[in-house]
């Protein structure tokens, strides 16, 4: 078995137990509003089909984990650095007003930084590219996904 199909084979059984696990409180008569997750695709599959009325939302501590990894400690680049730093603060959200604050604060660094995020790196002799700074970029849009 090759790695590939030991990866889909982990996840689909990931899947199914977590599926099971979620019908299991439904036919314990548990009504949820809502479920708070890490985002893993096996997770978001099974609440899709067996809780697909239920509000989805991203860990702030996994989303400022992931994205503190792909960012690295010491960014290189100004804009690394500026998201680094409100990346540090997003767990300091406390009030509905401070969340407001932050997604300014993070819309105002997008409007800056856009240009460089967007930059892509093409491959000479095909039509093939890719985004320049990939981690950044995943970073921004991990983090503007889960709040909206």
């Amino acid at each position: 078995m090759d790695i590939h199909s030991l990866s889909d084979f982990l996840m689909e059984k990931h899947y199914v137990e977590i599926k099971e696990d979620l019908d299991n409180l439904i036919r314990l008569g548990l009504q949820l509003e809502s479920i708070t997750t890490d985002g893993h695709k096996s997770i978001l599959k099974a609440i899709k089909k067996s809780l697909s009325d239920v509000k989805v939302q991203r860990c702030l501590v996994h989303i400022q984990r992931m994205c503190l990894l792909w960012l690295t400690r010491y960014p290189k680049h100004e804009s690394g650095q500026q998201l680094r730093g409100l990346i540090l603060m997003l767990l300091r959200i406390k009030t509905h007003n401070d969340k407001l604050f932050w997604i300014k604060q993070l819309d105002n660094w997008y409007v800056i930084h856009k240009v460089y995020i967007n930059e892509k790196t093409f491959k000479e002799n095909s039509k093939r590219y890719w985004y320049t700074h990939k981690l950044l970029r995943r970073s921004y849009f991990t983090i503007k996904k889960s709040f909206t």
